[in-house]
C-alpha cells in the first residue's frame, strides 16, 4: 500500500571493482579525517558524543571543481585548514558521516563540479548548503533540517538519480565509494526547509516523511525545486508548500494539512487528504492532477485539456465538485 507514494530506488548499476562495505551507525567511535587517494574517497567522520559539528570544504589549487584537491575547515580538524587531494589524486568523492545524535550539524561546501557529495546527519538540527556537485545525496532523521543545493551534473548515476534528499530515515555508510544511502524510515515531524536548484536534463528525488499514516507529522515543510525532472513525496499533517520548476515533476503529497502545491513544468500532482488545498499545475495542457479531498474547500487550477480527477471523478469544466473548485484556463 502507498508504494506509489515512496518510488522505489533503482538498483545501484554494476561495478567491476570492490565491493562496498557498509557500517552501522554504532561503529562509528571517533572523530576522523582521511583521504584515500587510490579511489579518491574524503571521509569526514563525527564522533557520537559530539553535540556540534561545522564543516566548510572549499575547492584548492589550480581549478575550482574539486580535480585539484579541497581544503577543508572543521570542528573534526580542530579548526585548522587541512588540505587534501592534488592534480594527480583528485577528490572524487566527499563523505560526511556526522553520527546520530541529537546534536546540531553546520555543513558548508562550496561548487564541487567533478566530485560526488554525499551527507549522512542525525536527529538533530542539520543546516546544509551545497553547491553544485556531479552527484549529490543528503540523508536526515528526525530533527529540522535547512538543505539548499546548487544542481548535480546531468550524468549517469548508480542511483537512477543525480539529487537525492530523504528526511526522516537512517542511513548507511559506503566508504569504499564514497556513498550515503537511506537506511530505516524513523519519520519527520519537523517544518523542514528544502531548496534545490537543479538543471534541466538531471534527475532528482526528495521525500520527506511524518511519523506514520497513523500518526502523521505536524511539520509545514518548504519544498523549492528547479528545472530538473523531480520525483517530490512529502506525507504529513502539516500544512506543506511545494513548488516545482519547469521540469518533469512527479508529486505526491499525504497528509490534512492546507498544502500548496506550485509546478511549473509538465507531469503529475496527487495531493490526499482533508484539508484545504491549492493546487496550481501550470499551462501545460498535458499535465495530470489528482486530488483525493472530501472534506476541506480546495481549489485547482490547470490548463484547458489538462486531466484533473477530483475524488475518483474525472472533471473537464469549470466549477464546484463537491468541496473542490476547479478552474480551467
Amino acid at each position: 500500500m502507498f508504494s506509489w507514494l515512496f518510488p522505489s530506488r533503482p538498483a545501484p548499476k554494476a561495478r567491476p571493482s570492490a565491493r562496498p562495505s557498509l557500517e552501522a551507525l554504532e561503529d562509528r567511535l571517533t572523530p576522523t579525517v582521511t583521504f584515500n587517494p587510490a579511489s579518491g574517497v574524503l571521509l569526514l567522520r563525527a564522533d557520537p558524543s559530539s553535540t556540534y559539528e561545522y564543516v566548510n570544504i572549499t575547492p584548492s589549487g589550480a581549478k575550482s571543481d574539486g580535480s585539484t584537491g579541497v581544503n577543508v575547515f572543521s570542528s573534526l580538524t580542530n579548526y585548522q585548514t587541512e588540505t587534501f587531494g592534488d592534480a594527480d589524486h583528485p577528490v572524487r568523492h566527499i563523505l560526511l558521516d556526522l553520527k546520530n545524535g541529537q546534536d546540531t550539524d553546520n555543513v558548508q561546501i562550496a561548487s564541487l563540479a567533478a566530485t560526488d557529495i554525499s551527507v549522512g546527519a542525525g536527529n538533530g538540527n542539520n543546516f546544509i548548503q551545497i553547491g553544485d556537485a556531479r552527484l549529490i545525496v543528503v540523508v536526515a532523521g528526525t530533527g529540522y533540517n535547512n538543505i539548499q543545493t546548487g544542481s548535480p551534473a546531468a550524468v549517469g548515476s548508480p542511483f537512477g538519480f543525480n539529487e537525492e534528499i530523504f528526511l526522516g530515515y537512517t542511513y548507511n555508510v559506503d566508504t569504499t565509494f564514497g556513498l550515503i544511502s537511506p537506511g530505516v524510515f524513523v519519520g519527520n515531524d519537523q517544518g523542514n526547509y528544502v531548496k534545490t536548484a537543479d538543471q534541466a536534463g538531471t534527475f532528482n528525488l526528495i521525500q520527506v516523511g511524518g511519523q506514520s499514516l497513523v500518526n502523521n507529522g505536524s511539520g509545514a515543510n518548504i519544498i523549492n525545486t528547479g528545472n530538473g525532472d523531480d520525483t517530490i513525496s512529502v506525507l504529513g499533517n502539516g500544512s506543506n508548500y511545494v513548488n516545482a520548476g519547469n521540469g518533469l515533476h512527479h508529486i505526491f503529497v499525504v497528509g490534512n494539512g492546507n498544502n500548496k502545491v506550485n509546478a511549473n513544468g509538465l507531469g503529475e500532482i496527487h495531493v490526499t487528504g482533508n484539508g484545504s488545498n491549492y493546487v496550481n499545475a501550470g499551462t501545460d495542457p498535458d499535465n495530470f492532477v489528482f486530488l483525493d479531498d472530501r472534506t476541506g474547500f480546495s481549489y485547482v487550477a490547470a490548463a484547458m485539456g489538462a486531466s484533473v480527477d477530483i475524488n475518483n471523478t474525472l472533471v473537464t469544466a469549470t466549477g464546484f465538485y463537491g468541496p473542490v473548485y476547479v478552474q480551467f484556463f
